[in-house]
């Protein structure tokens, strides 16, 4: 292969690829959109009521948490073009500042709408992750001299009294865990702290969405067997109410049984899928996804080489970029309906 040969952004190309494909991409732009039109209505409300002297202490405080003063918002009603389409809000921000409108006030604004806009998709910032997911850990000096390793290591300038470690390989076990870090802030600890307006309609929406989402991901016949318990605390672990405990109680139980054991938590609730016990699927449920797809790549060689080639190309399939998308799987499935179903469908 050529040097020259941008390999990241032909990854990027075919993540976007995906996103377009599996329906993440149109679906958020939707949903953005449509997040950005209720936010807009919804902040000008709240700043009409202020003006008027009707708000409730909900209001304020939503209002205060983007930090917008009473005199902010009596600004923005009495001074910005503000219209009506039937009983909705429009802004028109474009024209705030030639209105009278002042440049900070209408920062406060955009700034407001955008928070919302992209907290739709739920992914973690370096707010909501520890450091070590992105590679950096933080050690007291005063430890690490006492360690063989590190007694020639130097104090960070930045953070006095620790020193700062970097590797690559602390970013392994957090992959695929964004969703689970981002919804600890954004989902449960806004309805656990009065920031959903109504906590159980919250929740209930919460449930049905993960619900949703869970039984489009899964197969029919797996779908039709599974128990209403067991389809109802995988849409609370979809759901991101308490996403760390559930993603805890299953993947403590994937790992018990990848070790020969038998999983507590299994007396109340189906694993998320059978798993055989197995030393190398123990070590990488600790090291990551990127490791066990390395795996299962291995594993389709060794396959191929012993003569098993369907099993082989069905991990080779699997472990292609794209397989998972929708057009992909309705082709695939054309494919073994043509050829025998039975002997040539790839199954994800």
């Amino acid at each position: 292969f050529s040097r020259d040969i941008d390999t990241e952004g032909l990854w990027n190309q075919t993540r976007q690829a995906g996103h377009i494909l599996n329906g993440l991409g149109p679906i958020t732009e939707l949903m953005k959109t449509f997040d950005g039109a209720l936010r807009v209505h919804t902040l000008i409300k709240y700043a009409k009521n202020h003006a008027d002297g009707t708000a409730s202490q909900y209001e304020s405080d939503y209002m205060t948490r983007y930090g917008f003063t009473v005199a902010e918002m009596k600004e923005i009603v009495e001074k910005a073009p503000l219209q009506m389409d039937g009983k909705f809000n429009l802004a028109q921000v474009h024209a705030w500042e030639v209105s009278g409108v002042s440049k900070n006030t209408t920062l406060k604004f955009r700034n407001a709408v955008n928070t919302g806009i992209l907290n739709t998709v739920v992914s973690a910032t370096p707010a909501d992750r520890p450091t070590m997911s992105d590679g950096v850990l933080y050690m007291p000096t005063h430890i690490v001299h006492k360690l063989p390793w590190g007694k020639n290591l130097k104090e960070d300038e930045l953070n006095k009294g620790y020193i700062r470690v970097e590797s690559g390989a602390m970013t392994l076990p957090f992959q695929f865990y964004s969703f689970m870090f981002a919804s600890m802030n954004k989902v449960t600890n806004a309805y656990a702290t009065g920031h959903v307006k109504n906590r159980v309609t919250g929740a209930v929406a919460a449930l049905g969405l993960g619900y949703i989402s869970v039984m489009l991901k899964t197969p029919d016949y797996i779908w039709d067997r599974m128990e209403e318990k067991d389809k109802l605390a995988r849409a609370f672990d979809y759901s991101g109410l308490a996403s760390l405990h559930s993603t805890l109680i299953f993947d403590s139980m994937q790992q018990t049984l990848a070790a020969g054991g038998d999983p507590y938590f299994s007396k109340f609730v189906d694993p998320k899928f059978r798993q055989e016990p197995n030393a190398a699927d123990f070590v990488t449920g600790f090291t990551g996804a990127a490791t066990s797809s390395m795996l299962d790549i291995g594993r389709g060689a060794g396959a191929i080489a012993s003569g098993e080639f369907k099993e082989g190309l069905n991990m080779f399939y699997n472990s292609t970029p794209l397989t998972g998308t929708i057009p992909v799987k309705m082709l695939m499935d054309e494919i073994g309906e043509i050829f025998g179903s039975n002997e040539t469908r790839f199954v994800r």
